[in-house]
């Protein structure tokens, strides 16, 4: 199986206040996991399923409650479903301190005991403690691949403790098999752990919010069009206390939103910029986030869009990241791939007085440099300007602006990862006149 992609991840948490009374008025609705290890060969696993599931159908909490089932290794030969995939069992097993026989649930990281009225009872007791965190889980699948965004927000006010992390399982709603303990159908079967079952650990802090998407592949054994997927943040130690949970199913969608502009590394983007990506066919909306961290921490997120463009307003001489999904209806697509831009320097006022008065091409800094170094000019007037790095020998390795420019002080930074230590020249040509300057790399 693929192993998880972490395609970006932002980060907050909050203290070990586990009662409603303690935790910040601000705190939200729990939803209460319940896991169940369990197998088709155990004749008593087969009644306290049924218990369980029908107390489920009748609850009237039932959109709170989160449920996986880990298939197991006995009695006898084990359960088919636990040998498709036994690793994340084993391992969810060992967290847990190793089972001492099937069904065995634990509700909330809590040990519940076998039966289901244990659960029915400890979910009773849960659900209606408050949570200092608020999931919200989506996924889809576009080719072979589930694309998983994960999303928690601490409302608490306070931070979480260290040594938290973020759990994702896919799990089969239902499977119709006539099992040796006389069962027929199997649900919420434990698939898979992308990121492992260790999870992915996160460091959160106070009123923040974290963002982790994750790519999964596709199992041969699995019904692609009856997947859910459950996402939960647990504690790693003491009482492995869960501090929230969430599911959703996952959906099929004809694929991913792509970007038109920016290009991917452009330079020199306006501070006013209209950011533009491709339509697709049958999306009714857009969001889009943009940040100037590289995994877009804490973004600026624009929702609901109904064009292909948005306008933005960008800070000067900044990198930016931005990423699109789009809406059917009421569930979206895996975000884009993430790709970013740089907008232009321009300290100059506007004023005429306050341009520069001659062209210049200043030292690069920093000097030497390993791998990225900045390059600062100016222009008195609107010109055609060309910034190229040539080897010592007169030999061009990089073209890095050709483009019209207006009159003002621009920064370009110079990213020279592929490139040799050594000399090299950098020129400036701004209409007719041309202006050149040495910088060293050492790596």
């Amino acid at each position: 199986m693929k192993k998880l992609t972490i395609l970006s991840l932002l980060v907050f948490l909050l203290p070990l206040s586990l009662d409603a009374q303690s935790m910040n008025e601000s705190n939200t609705e729990r939803s209460v996991l319940i896991e169940v290890f369990t197998s088709t060969t155990c004749p008593p696993c087969f009644p306290a399923a049924n218990a369980l599931q029908n107390w489920f159908n009748n609850y009237s909490n039932n959109d709170r409650v989160t449920i996986i089932k880990y298939p197991v290794w006995g009695p006898g030969s084990g359960c088919v479903f636990y040998h498709q995939n036994p690793q994340p069992v084993l391992q969810r097993n060992t967290f847990y301190g190793g089972i001492a026989g099937v069904p065995q649930g634990f509700v909330d990281g809590i040990n519940s005991g076998h039966g289901a009225s244990s659960w029915i009872n400890r979910v009773n007791n849960r659900i209606n403690v408050a949570s200092p965190v608020r999931i919200d889980v989506s996924a889809n699948i576009f080719e072979d691949e589930i694309f998983i965004d994960a999303y928690v927000e601490n409302v608490s006010g306070e931070d979480l403790p260290d040594n938290v992390s973020l759990r994702v399982g896919i799990v089969e709603k239902s499977i119709n098999y006539s099992a040796p303990n006389g069962s027929s159908v199997q649900r919420y079967v434990h698939r898979n752990m992308p990121g492992g079952a260790a999870g992915v650990p996160v460091d959160i802090f106070a009123d923040e919010y974290l963002h982790v998407t994750f790519v999964d592949e596709i199992d041969s054994n699995w019904d692609a069009d009856n997947l859910k997927v459950v996402a939960f943040l647990q504690l790693n130690e003491l009482n492995r206390i869960v501090y929230q949970s969430a599911d959703a199913d996952i959906l099929s969608f004809p694929g991913t939103a792509s970007q038109v502009f920016p290009e991917n590394g452009a330079t020199n983007i306006p501070l006013t910029a209209e950011l533009e990506w491709a339509s697709m066919s049958g999306s009714q909306a857009h969001d889009v986030e943009i940040s100037t961290n590289a995994n877009l921490h804490n973004p600026q997120r624009l929702t609901g869009l109904t064009s292909n463009t948005v306008e933005v307003e960008l800070e000067e001489n900044t990198t930016y990241y931005w990423r699109v999904r789009y809406w059917y209806e009421d569930n979206h697509s895996a975000w884009s791939e993430t790709k970013s831009f740089e907008t232009a320097f321009t300290t100059s006022a506007q004023a005429p007085g306050d341009l520069p008065n001659v062209v210049k091409l200043h030292q690069n800094y920093p000097n030497p440099f390993n791998p990225t170094t900045n390059i600062v000019f100016e222009l008195t007037e609107a010109s055609s300007v060309l910034l190229e790095v040539f080897t010592i020998d007169g030999r061009k390795v990089a073209t890095l602006l050709n483009q019209s420019m207006q009159a003002g002080i621009y920064q370009h930074t110079f990213d020279a990862s592929d490139l040799s230590s050594g000399v090299y020249m950098y020129r400036l040509q701004a209409g007719t006149q041309v202006l050149t300057r040495t910088m060293t790399l050492v790596k």
